[in-house]
């Protein structure tokens, strides 16, 4: 008899649960509305929008990758401002409701889900102006089915991805659409448990990854913003988060106003970095030392160098982490001189392993060794050196920092 791990043996039952005619019906059941467009600080690229054609697109929809279920491109199509351009939304859209508008493990995962349900929200009234009645009942009718989805999935103990999308995806409903105000309160309370949960007390996120801390950032001021509009003051624990995390966002910039690639993080869009920056209206400096976090930055001139000295993350919750335990970058001017490689967004597992390896940082590596071991659920375990404990565990200061790398002092006690 096969035996199955407790938490697998939960997901195949609650995906048997979602699979089921039964679960159609319960989510058929939920009464539909259309919702209101909520503002967004982020639109999308116009140019890149300009640029879509609608056979490309529709080539692509059915190819079921996660970044056309996500929705990701319909800000850039809104932007383009085409003639055509609301058309063309409107018969993806009709084409992924009918294709893909039931429940499936991938267009249907949690972190997708939340995407797509916040971007058909932003873009509404882009969707809905002079669409037939055909098309938005066929529309309210799918974001109240994928709404109610998110609320049943974390009711069931679905597992989260870490960056607070989920939980805006309730509150953009919960504010969109009338009537749903315990979907607020909800949305809300668990984004206070989020936040306490993945924001460190130097302003860093977690996952010590400096994409994802971009990416919750935005989806917090996204949030601040959409409660505005509905004339709700934003909580004051959500100000002072986005307060602390601008300046630690600061701290990963290098000379050519990009990420830094640490944990995980691959080549950022300085524009969404920028318009993040403008957006919080923190005044905060550079983070420079961030204990809690595990990074230091020494600027000199036109030289900034970012140093992961933080031990590798361990959480429960899958991250992108990599094994570059003291690994650095150097820019100098607008030029990267010493850089990691980063991890592309997707790949084959051996191909993602090995950009997560030592090996791929600029740090030491001693035979080929990763300084943590790489589980295929592409969390870390611990150091593999017995006894081994991350320097930075003593919370290095700027000027010793300074005498480790110009070698006047060792490395390890």
């Amino acid at each position: 008899m096969v035996k199955f791990p407790p938490p697998l043996f939960k997901a195949m039952l609650r995906n048997v649960l979602f699979k089921s005619a039964f679960y159609a019906w319960v989510l058929r059941r939920q009464k539909p509305a259309l919702p209101e467009a909520l503002p967004t600080a982020f639109p999308g690229d116009a140019k890149r929008g300009q640029s879509i054609q609608l056979d490309k697109l529709l080539e692509t929809i059915q190819s079921a990758k996660n970044s056309n279920d996500a929705f990701d491109w319909l800000c850039d199509l809104q932007a383009g401002n085409l003639d055509t351009s609301a058309q063309i939304a409107r018969e993806i859209t009709a084409e992924w409701i009918a294709s893909r508008g039931y429940w499936s493990s991938d267009a249907w995962s949690l972190d997708v889900l939340s995407n797509r349900i916040c971007a058909w929200i932003v873009a509404s009234d882009f969707l809905l102006k002079d669409a037939s009645h055909a098309f938005q009942h066929a529309f309210a009718t799918s974001v109240t089915e994928q709404s109610a989805h998110l609320l049943f999935a974390l009711h069931l103990k679905v597992p989260m991805d870490q960056g607070f999308g989920i939980q805006k995806a309730i509150i953009f409903y919960g504010l969109a659409l009338p009537g749903r105000t315990k979907w607020l309160q909800q949305g809300i309370y668990k984004l206070q448990i989020a936040i306490d949960a993945e924001v460190l007390p130097d302003g860093g996120h977690t996952s010590r990854n400096p994409e994802t801390h971009l990416n919750a950032l935005i989806h917090l001021l996204d949030i601040r913003r959409a409660l505005l509009s509905r004339s709700i003051n934003p909580p004051i624990w959500l100000q002072a988060s986005i307060d602390k995390m601008t300046p630690m966002l600061r701290g990963f910039l290098l000379g050519d106003g990009q990420l830094a690639c640490f944990n995980g993080a691959a080549q950022s869009d300085p524009v969404r970095i920028d318009a993040a920056l403008k957006a919080s209206e923190a005044k905060g400096r550079a983070v420079t030392n961030s204990p809690h976090t595990g990074f230091q930055r020494l600027t000199s001139r036109r030289t900034i160098l970012i140093m992961d000295v933080g031990a590798p993350p361990n959480n429960p919750t899958p991250t992108m982490g990599c094994a570059g335990t003291l690994s650095f970058e150097l820019s100098i001017s607008k030029q990267r001189l010493v850089v990691n490689c980063g991890v592309p967004k997707s790949g084959h597992q051996k191909m993602m392993s090995a950009f997560r390896g030592t090996a791929a940082h600029s740090t030491l590596t001693l035979a080929n060794m990763n300084s943590s071991q790489i589980r295929r659920s592409v969390g870390l375990a611990h150091g593999l050196l017995n006894g081994w404990k991350p320097y930075a565990a003593r919370s290095i200061k700027p000027h010793t920092l300074k005498r480790l790398i110009t070698g006047t002092k060792p490395p390890l006690a």
